[in-house]
Parts: C-alpha cells; sequence; structure tokens
C-alpha cells in the first residue's frame, strides 16, 4: 500500500450544509509520508431565511441586467450588419470581443448555479442510515445491511457531485 484516502461526510443540520473532507497519505520510497486534504461544501437549501431570499433577488437582478446588456450589444451586432460594418467597424473593436467573451463567462456561471441549485433541491435524505445491523458483531462485513449502505454510499456520491459543482461556479465566478 502506498497510497490511503480517507473520506468522511459530515452535516450541519442547522444550516443545512453538507462536508465532505477527503484526506490523502501518501508513502515514498523513503519511508517519507506526504499528506494533504481537500474540504468542499454543499449547501443543500440555499434560498432558505432571509440571506437566501437576499440572495434570489440579487441574482434575479444580475440576471436581469445581464439579459439587458447582452440585448444592447445584440441590438448593435444587428446595426453593424444592416450597415455592412459587421467586419470593417465592429469586430476591429477588441472591446466587443472582450464583451462576448465576458457574456459566455456569465451565462456558464449563472448555468453552473442553476445546476447546482437543481442538484442541491433534488437531494432527497433519509432519517437515518442504519448500515450496521448488529454493533456486537465480530465481523462487520457479515452484519451490514447491503440496502442501506448502498443509500449511504449514493448519497456521498450525490454530495461529492454537488460540492464540485459548486466549486466549478466558484471558481468561474
Amino acid at each position: 500500500t502506498n497510497k490511503i484516502e480517507v473520506e468522511m461526510v459530515t452535516y450541519n443540520a442547522d444550516f443545512a450544509i453538507f462536508g465532505v473532507v477527503t484526506f490523502q497519505f501518501v508513502w515514498d520510497l523513503g519511508g517519507n509520508i506526504r499528506w494533504d486534504y481537500q474540504y468542499n461544501t454543499a449547501e443543500l437549501m440555499a434560498y432558505r431565511g432571509l440571506k437566501g431570499k437576499l440572495l434570489l433577488m440579487l441574482q434575479c437582478i444580475f440576471g436581469a441586467l445581464l439579459i439587458a446588456d447582452i440585448a444592447r450589444e445584440v441590438r448593435d451586432v444587428i446595426y453593424a450588419i444592416q450597415h455592412d460594418k459587421l467586419y470593417k467597424d465592429y469586430l476591429q473593436h477588441y472591446n466587443n470581443l472582450l464583451d462576448w467573451s465576458h457574456y459566455c463567462l456569465m451565462i456558464s456561471t449563472f448555468g453552473l448555479w442553476g445546476y447546482y441549485t437543481v442538484q442541491a433541491d433534488s437531494t432527497a435524505m433519509l432519517s437515518s442510515y442504519p448500515i450496521l445491523k448488529d454493533l456486537n458483531s465480530q465481523a462487520r462485513m457479515f452484519e451490514t445491511d447491503p440496502a442501506s449502505e448502498q443509500s449511504m454510499l449514493q448519497l456521498i456520491m450525490t454530495m461529492r457531485q454537488i460540492a464540485d459543482t459548486k466549486n466549478m461556479y466558484i471558481s468561474i465566478n
């Protein structure tokens, strides 16, 4: 064995936030142990409470402003096409290309946030995940409930996917 990865999932019920903590231990040939960790969170109810309502309101405002700005830029493109100035004038200004790249980035950001929100809202949790049938068992592998263990593993995979989507959104944003 030259690498061990330990993963823990935590849940804060007060804030409806999952945390996925991953520790990695790597042994090199000289016997040194290098280690690293990663902690990702996934909020299941982003629009809960007053803070959530304010967040939703601000996102709607920014979305409306983005749509208005894109509409203004489309109007400029249509004007340039109508007056045969698309290549001669519009595309010669690097600011217009910069604007379009910014719009694409912002649209992808809104798309990732929407995907994150849908993932988080569609996540269903059980009230408990009783993986062990008998806590006093001598051999764990013979006393587990496979259905509960599968449900728990599925929840962990879902939380990991939600956390990864949130990380992509944050890195682009």
